[in-house]
Order: C-alpha cells, then structure tokens, then sequence
C-alpha cells in the first residue's frame, strides 16, 4: 500500500484502551476521479470485522501531505492548499460492525462550480476501530496501546490543462555489501497527482547497458515528493553511468543521471 495504511502506537501514563481487533478495508485505497466544475460522483469504501467479536468504527476526514524524508502531515479537513474536503460528504460515520460482516459507509464528491479549478484536489476519509476496553498497566505504570487505522484517499482532477512538472531533488547511491542502492527523490512541482514508472538503467564505461532496474510505483501529489530506493545487485569494481527516468505514461518523460564508483 502506498501511504494509506498507517499504525500508530502510544505509550501512556494511565491505562489505556486495547485495540479492537480489527478491521478491513475490502475496496481501494485510492479513489481517483476525472470531473469538471459542477460534476458530482459517488462511491462506497466497504470495512468488514475480521474479529471474534462487534467492533465500534469511525470515519473522519483528514487532509494529507508527505514528503520524501518519510514525514507526512495528517491537517485539519481545508487546511491544505489543494484539500478537497469541504467537497466530499460521506455517511455512516459511526458504526457497529457485528462479527465478521461488512458495512457500506458511501461517499459523494460535489465538485464546486468554480472557473479556477485545475489539477489534482484531494483529502482522506480515515476509518478506525475504537474500543471500550482498557489494557492493565505494565510494571511501571506504563501501558501500550495500538490504534490500526486506514486512510482512503479521494483525488479529484479537474480538467485537462493541469500543469505538469517533477523535479529530481536528490541523486545518491548506498553500497551495502554487494549490492549498490540508488536513491532518488522526487518532488511534484506541477498541478496534478503523477503516478510515475520509475527505473535506472546501468551503463559500463563502454556505454553498454547492464540492464534495467525498476523502481516501486507512488502517487505524488502537487507539492509532495517521495524517495525512490532502487536496489543495483553484483556491479563489479569500477566506473558505471546511473540514468534515472521517471515516465508519466503521457508526454511527460523525466531524467537524470548519476556516476556510480564501485570499490
């Protein structure tokens, strides 16, 4: 999953709740919708109890922001520049799951009539149990408790005439015993979410190519960036040309490149 199943653990000073036991989102993760001002678009996110007992759930809005250090902001619904929040309504937002069944909660995007609407708009609806229980304290009046929660992300795009712009931030490499690591950073500097083919392709100081590496798959969003960790396995001591190529699917083809000395 990319950036939308998050566990979160606290340690706490007086006793804290156990988790429910957990839950499960059976739809996607990611909705990614094409609309024009005005449009309006619905769909459900389908939680089922995966427990031996009811569980209590919750649904909440949050806006969403990462960057390729690995932090990630979890704002207030609208505090983000590009939030689609205030568009989307959703219901049930508190429920009773009973033993191993399933619940519908449906959602609606109400694109406003707006002419200055272009690009990628999005915000999350996060989905949690909450419990009733209380864990006993660990010796020293410590306890810990985990929250499992699931962040569905809804991104609208609006139109056809976003900007588009990716920028390499940063170009590095890692060896670690016989395999090199290229890493690379991204940053989204256009109006539009990109979910780029990332790979590195390894040439030998006589230009012949050693073969191509991809890279995993990640959405980023206008103003966030991610890191790219791709793995260069059995390169022997020397000289080789990293070319680094990011590729929307469209027009858009971006690429550095980079001097690997192996040892």
């Amino acid at each position: 999953m990319r950036n939308a199943l998050f566990a979160f653990i606290a340690l706490l000073l007086l006793p804290a709740p156990s988790p429910a036991a957990s839950i499960h989102i059976l739809s996607g993760l990611a909705e990614d919708i094409r609309a024009l001002p005005g449009d309006t678009h619905q769909g459900t996110i389908i939680v089922q109890n995966i427990s031996d007992e009811p569980v209590e759930v919750i649904a909440y809005q949050k806006d969403y922001r990462f960057s390729s250090d690995g932090s990630n902001e979890y704002g207030d619904p609208g505090t983000s520049p590009r939030s689609n929040s205030g568009w989307v309504s959703f219901s049930p937002r508190q429920f009773t799951l009973p033993v191993k069944a399933t619940q519908s909660i449906a959602w609606t995007v109400n694109v406003p009539e707006r002419a200055d609407l272009r690009g990628t708009y999005w915000s999350m609806i996060m989905v949690e149990p909450v419990s009733t229980k209380f864990a006993p304290p660990m010796p020293q009046g410590v306890s810990i408790t985990s929250v499992l929660r699931y962040g569905i992300q809804i991104a609208t795009t609006i139109g056809n005439d976003a900007e588009t712009g990716l920028t390499f931030t940063q170009l590095n490499a890692e060896a670690s015993g016989d395999r090199m690591d290229v890493l690379l950073d991204v940053q989204n500097e256009g109006e539009v979410l990109l979910v780029p083919t990332v790979w590195v392709e390894i040439f030998d100081q006589a230009g012949r190519s050693l073969g191509r590496f991809p890279g995993e798959r990640k959405r980023i969003y206008p103003a966030c960036s991610v890191r790219y960790r791709i793995g260069i396995p059995g390169l022997s001591a020397g000289r080789y040309t990293a070319l680094m190529v990011a590729d929307n699917g469209d027009d858009h083809v971006y690429g550095a490149q980079l001097l690997l000395d192996v040892e």
